[in-house]
């Protein structure tokens, strides 16, 4: 029987079946090419595990990003490499700090540190339900020259981001299945035409073949395109289960980017290992890290 899922699974095995031989031939021509990585971050609103002790899971590192902390639970820095104490200390990083407003509401505050004579700047506002409604983010680069953008996001009824407008040029449409589960991101112009389709499979594996539904316990941001940070939980949960599987495509149906995922886990159902690949190539191992504690203790 010709079923959607049948076509899926093949198309994903034949374009997989060609990026394996592209990973050959370029194995073959540059055998100490370096691996790619994507950023990557984390949600507060997990699942917890369904038997055992109820647990604290807190984010401590994925990959090669290193998370501290404020005493009450809120993201303090995200750094890029191993943070170094004092001066001298050139990693990447993004410092966090929180201001409260009325009525429940709060603005969240990023400056990244100098990265390559550019510096960003990022401000979050926060509505009484702990969604953001509103970012601006303002690049200064070396040379002195400012850009600004601003985003509005929308949700429905549920708390889960359907819209990410881009201040009057287009913007980003997510569709869900009846599981909660983000199916669809799409990317219109101003004018409403479609650019960017990209599509999220939860079955699929890196070979192509179904897999069961793996619970996603610590969910992070890492949908296309990104709502504006990586690590911060204002966006809603935008899927229960973990993606295994995005494909990119362009209007005419013509994919331009295949990304697949494997994943460990531990004895909880945590991520413990993720494995990036991208049209069949490995890209990034990434070790997730946490602090663990039972519920009512602090970390």
């Amino acid at each position: 029987m010709n079923t959607l899922f049948q076509k899926v699974t093949a198309g994903i095995a034949l374009a997989l079946s060609l990026g394996l031989a592209s990973c050959e031939k370029e194995a073959l021509v540059n055998p100490d090419k370096s691996s790619g990585s994507a950023r990557v971050g984390a949600l507060d609103d997990i699942f917890l595990p369904s038997a055992g002790m109820p647990k604290n899971y807190q984010l401590n590192r994925l990959g090669k990003f290193y998370l501290t902390y404020y005493a009450d639970g809120r993201l303090k820095r995200v750094t890029e490499g191993r943070s170094k104490i004092g001066p001298g200390n050139t990693n990447y990083y993004e410092d966090y700090t929180y201001t409260a407003g009325p009525n429940n509401t709060s603005t969240i505050h990023v400056v990244s540190s100098i990265n390559n004579g550019t510096g960003v700047e990022k401000t979050f506002w926060i509505n009484d339900l702990g969604r953001c409604n509103k970012s601006e983010e303002i690049v200064t680069q070396s040379n002195g020259k400012v850009t600004k953008s601003v985003k509005n996001f929308l949700y429905n009824a549920k708390g889960q981001l359907t819209n990410c407008m881009f201040d009057g040029n287009g913007h980003v449409h997510y569709d869900y299945n009846a599981d909660g589960d983000v199916t669809l991101a799409t990317e219109y112009s101003s004018s409403f035409e479609a650019l960017k389709i990209m599509s999220f499979y939860y079955t699929f594996s890196e070979s192509g073949q179904g897999l069961p539904l793996l619970m996603d316990l610590y969910p992070i941001n890492s949908l296309w395109p990104n709502p504006g940070d990586l690590f911060l939980p204002i966006f809603g949960k935008m899927s229960k289960h973990i993606v295994r599987t995005k494909i990119l495509t362009n209007p005419q149906g013509v994919q331009d980017q295949l990304d697949t995922y494997e994943f460990k886990t531990n004895a909880d159902g945590y991520v413990t290992e993720r494995k990036y690949y991208s049209w069949g190539c490995i890209q990034e191992t990434a070790p997730y890290v946490y602090t663990v504690t039972e519920i009512g203790i602090k970390p």
